[in-house]
């Protein structure tokens, strides 16, 4: 049955005394022709912008690598212990913000937007600077814990002048930072000492009176001192993230670029296998058609239509050059995906 809807729909080859040759041309350009070429096309150019941002992460990667950094085992205690030590901060000083708001409309009374932000703002600035200062002051008393270390960036621990600016630094923390933290705390006392008189109906001196002072008082060092725990080796903890960050960014673009690598390479393997099967159909009707009528067996000796691999290597000059280089770098590739496979067959 096919063979007579080949004989009708290509009459003229079967009538043609080299129409096996034509036939191939025929395939070749309907199957590889410009469909297949512009998706491939297409896909050439994504890979394109694929590889330029793989180098652009590449660099950003290398630059991490050589940053001083935690160990994995370092960072990954680090990592859980900060993400903990963070929730509790904000959920502690975002309370303290509200009893120093509620606090303030005691004696900044008023209805209006800048009634509103005056006692808003007064509440988020104290809350933050009793917070700040704490940290402050834990970062300059308190060493740091000891971590391995990766990288091979240069270190200034060991320069005189860089020791003794640090130390200088450090002095002079240490003697503004607690003066900052009293003014603080004298402050968050004289405004929220306002709320506790009326919560007790003008009374005073009671331990609910002193309780919401000192609680007031409390939880911006709480939050602080969580803080400044959370962010120890701060710069360290940083670098690492960033490079663990860039390793799997880099991960990821191989797997994306590998993944369009493999459509290109099944777009043109569809396409040639269609041309292929199609023409080898017709080649076979065509010469038992030959043989029929008596007609001289074609001569194809040096054309591409030859054989298979003639045929293939043909097909790929119609693809270019950026084709075949992305298929010959994916088959070191596929034989390391198939590799393990097999081994473990």
């Amino acid at each position: 049955m096919q063979h007579l809807l080949y004989r009708l729909l290509y009459r003229q080859h079967f009538l043609n005394t080299e129409g096996i040759k034509y036939f191939a041309d025929r395939c070749t350009n309907k199957y590889i022709g410009i469909g297949a070429v512009k998706q491939t096309n297409i896909l050439t150019t994504y890979i394109k912008v694929l590889n330029q941002e793989r180098e652009k992460r590449r660099q950003q990667f290398l630059e991490c690598e050589d940053s001083d950094r935690m160990d994995d085992g370092s960072f990954a205690l680090r990592r859980r212990k900060s993400a903990r030590m963070k929730l509790v901060v904000y959920v502690t000083i975002l309370f303290e913000i509200f009893l120093n708001y509620i606090s303030t409309l005691i004696f900044i009374q008023g209805d209006g937007l800048l009634y509103i932000l005056v006692r808003w703002g007064l509440a988020i600035i104290l809350a933050l600077a009793a917070m700040l200062v704490t940290d402050g002051i834990l970062t300059k008393l308190l060493p740091e814990e000891s971590v391995r270390i990766k990288g091979n960036s240069s270190n200034h621990e060991d320069d005189e002048s860089y020791i003794r600016n640090a130390k200088t630094k450090r002095y002079i923390g240490l003697v503004i930072l607690p003066i900052l933290l009293i003014a603080v705390e004298v402050a968050i006392i004289g405004v929220s000492r306002e709320r506790a008189i009326d919560i007790e109906g003008g009374r005073s001196g009671n331990i609910l009176f002193y309780g919401f002072i000192l609680l007031s008082m409390a939880l911006p060092v709480i939050a602080g001192y969580f803080k400044w725990d959370s962010e120890q080796h701060g710069k360290l903890f940083q670098n690492t993230l960033n490079y663990y960050r860039a390793e799997k960014m880099l991960h990821i673009l191989d797997l994306i670029i590998i993944a369009n690598m493999k459509d290109v390479k099944e777009v043109v393997e569809n396409s040639i296998r269609k041309a292929w099967e199609k023409f080898s159909r017709f080649k076979l009707y065509k010469e038992n058609y030959n043989a029929r009528k008596n007609i001289p067996r074609e001569d194809i000796s040096g054309h591409y239509a030859t054989d298979l691999d003639s045929f293939k290597e043909n097909a790929f000059n119609h693809f270019g050059s950026e084709v075949k280089d992305i298929l010959y770098e994916l088959e070191p590739v596929s034989k390391n995906v198939h590799e393990p496979a097999a081994a473990g067959r």
